[in-house]
């Protein structure tokens, strides 16, 4: 029973991570993120010539347009406000009475 649970987690493990490499590769990529107002990485050239930046380069591509990023990033911060109580921006946002969010500055103005 024991190598069977551990045989359905490893089949379950790679299903996930082909999984999100396969989605990875099909869907599409934006140039900017509106979110975050800036540019994306793009897709670095490979060259065997110059391979020293490629990995470095391709993790900034990967981290940029990872499947459903700003969905996953957006579900956290509520996670983490709503069971750890933390703040997503503390030094920005701060968490008062019953969830509401307060602009960190105009908080200490008053004091």
């Amino acid at each position: 029973m024991n190598e069977r649970i551990h045989k359905i987690l490893a089949v379950s493990f790679l299903i996930i991570i082909f999984s999100i490499g396969i989605i990875f590769i099909i869907s599409e990529k934006m140039e900017k993120n509106e979110v975050e107002n800036r540019q994306l990485a793009v897709m670095p050239e490979f060259r065997i010539a110059k391979l020293d930046p490629f990995p470095s380069q391709f993790d900034e591509y990967f981290t940029d347009h990872f499947p459903y990023r700003n969905q996953i990033i957006k579900e956290y911060s509520k996670f983490t406000g709503r069971v750890f109580n933390k703040s997503p921006l503390p030094k920005k946002v701060v968490i008062g009475n019953d969830g509401w969010l307060y602009m960190a500055r105009r908080c200490m103005e008053g004091f």
